[in-house]
């Protein structure tokens, strides 16, 4: 047969080889193939390609950036800054002790005087007063529950953002005190209930961070700013200048 020399591992694997030949070969798959390979062909003659539309010769260029387009920017001259609003200027305030007179004022008024009058007569600490250590708590609850907001009780002490502010501990009348960030210094009377009741002065430079009524003598109202600390001094009218 031919095979007699190879042994039987090669001659099994010859016979295998020969009958999966002949399966393929009655399956009849080239046959198949070509016919599949014909009805594709026909298929793809029988498609229309459509043809493109032709740019229209007057159609717009797109707009595309210079950074795109790898250009270097036209020389077309910027504005350096927007236009900022001027912001509002006030003079240096002096060294040394200043004069209680408001702004825009140059000497004081009728209304200012009561102001004044009024810090001085709540500041005055009697004996009884003075000896005592703790606050009634009992009337200061009392106070803090009867305490209402009122449209009344609404005031714009100073003109600008306000940075500190203080109350006088006085019992009978309020009145506070609120620092900007301008060097402004407002006193209100919130007691008096009309707008006469509030005045600003003007004893700083930068802003107020810190306002404080004395608690050992709140006839002075002290006031901290970058510049300066100052004392202000109801009962001579002027607010000294303690440290710069």
């Amino acid at each position: 047969d031919g095979y007699s020399h190879l042994s039987a591992y090669e001659r099994k694997r010859l016979k295998n080889i020969t009958e999966n030949a002949k399966f393929f070969a009655s399956l009849k798959l080239h046959e198949s193939a070509a016919r599949l390979n014909q009805l594709t062909t026909k298929r793809q003659s029988r498609v229309t390609k459509r043809a493109k539309p032709k740019k229209a010769e007057d159609e717009p260029a797109r707009r595309r950036s210079m950074r795109l387009l790898r250009e270097p920017p036209l020389d077309v001259p910027l504005l350096d800054t927007f236009a900022q609003p001027e912001a509002e200027e006030y003079p240096q305030v002096p060294g040394g002790p200043l004069p209680m007179v408001p702004e825009y004022q140059t000497e004081s008024s009728k209304s200012t005087e009561a102001l004044l009058s009024t810090w001085m007569r709540i500041s005055e600490v009697k004996a009884e007063d003075a000896e005592r250590d703790t606050p009634d708590i009992k009337r200061y609850q009392e106070s803090l529950s009867s305490m209402v907001l009122r449209e009344e009780n609404i005031r714009k002490v100073v003109k600008s953002r306000v940075c500190s502010m203080a109350i006088h501990p006085s019992e009978s009348t309020i009145l506070v005190a609120a620092g900007d960030k301008f060097g402004h210094v407002g006193l209100w009377n919130v007691s008096c209930g009309t707008e006469e009741g509030a005045h600003t002065f003007i004893p700083h430079n930068f802003h107020v961070s810190c306002m404080y009524f004395s608690p050992c003598n709140p006839a002075h109202l002290l006031s901290l700013s970058d510049d300066t600390l100052r004392c202000g001094d109801v009962t001579r009218a002027v607010f000294d200048e303690v440290r710069r």
